[in-house]
């Protein structure tokens, strides 16, 4: 691995649990922004939106990504809405590797409503709400998205796919 490897994707794709598990098999350290976010600010993602809004935690991730350490080698798990502002994007494709996780929508849904009240961006929206919220946010994130450098479908499969189709070229 000769540079970072960011991840990123839809929320509720995995990509704080397949990080680790990546950063394991690459034997590097991993880094969630998130929880970077979360210790800085000494509160919850939930709590830093209710208080402070999302423009906010928004300017946090986009500070995170523009003073990050890109000589660095480790994994680092992002938001799901992190590759959308700021041309956060840009900067991670320009300075690093990134991995694009996706899952059908269908399958992010049925695991979103089971997690709904510790999302932020979700948490408060009735069912059919939900549906059409996440259905839109999902079509309009997927192109930042598939920008990344590898794309890895989750599915009982990825270790393999990782370490054949992605690992080698890092």
């Amino acid at each position: 691995m000769n540079k970072s490897l960011f991840i990123v994707g839809y929320m509720g794709v995995g990509k704080t649990r397949i990080g680790k598990k990546i950063s394991q098999m690459m034997n590097v350290p991993f880094i969630d922004i998130d929880q970077e976010i979360e210790n800085n600010e000494k509160k919850s993602i939930s709590k830093i939106f209710k208080e402070n809004g999302e423009a906010y935690f928004r300017k946090l991730e986009t500070n995170f990504i523009h003073s990050f350490n890109y000589s660095k080698k480790v994994v680092v798990s992002c938001g799901g809405g992190l590759p959308c502002h700021s041309n956060n994007m840009g900067v991670i494709i320009q300075k690093s590797n990134s991995l694009y996780l996706y899952k059908d929508f269908e399958t992010l849904i049925l695991k979103l409503e089971k997690e709904k009240k510790s999302r932020p961006m979700i948490n408060l929206l009735d069912q059919e709400e939900f549906y059409k919220k996440n259905k839109a946010l999902y079509q309009e994130r997927i192109a930042f998205y598939n920008k990344s450098t590898f794309h890895l479908k989750i599915d009982s499969f990825w270790k393999e796919n990782f370490m054949t189709e992605i690992n080698t070229k890092l």
